[in-house]
């Protein structure tokens, strides 16, 4: 599970659902949808860190871009 508020980007574009956790799938789900919300130069190490695992997992291994 991923804990929400430890990924102020994810934070965010998720201001809509309040759980304090989502699932891996979910996480990934939301930031494919909402990319284009994303503040790429203020993702954290460790949000960059999850981001990249989670395209790994659940988007064959294709990172998420803006264009």
């Amino acid at each position: 599970m991923i804990k929400i508020d430890e990924y102020p980007e994810l934070k965010l574009i998720t201001w809509n659902i309040h759980l304090p956790k989502i699932t891996e799938k979910e996480a990934y789900d939301i930031y494919r949808v909402n990319w284009r919300h994303v503040h790429e130069n203020m993702l954290t190490d460790e949000e960059k860190a999850l981001i990249k695992k989670l395209c790994e997992k659940y988007g064959d291994g294709i990172p998420l871009t803006n264009k």
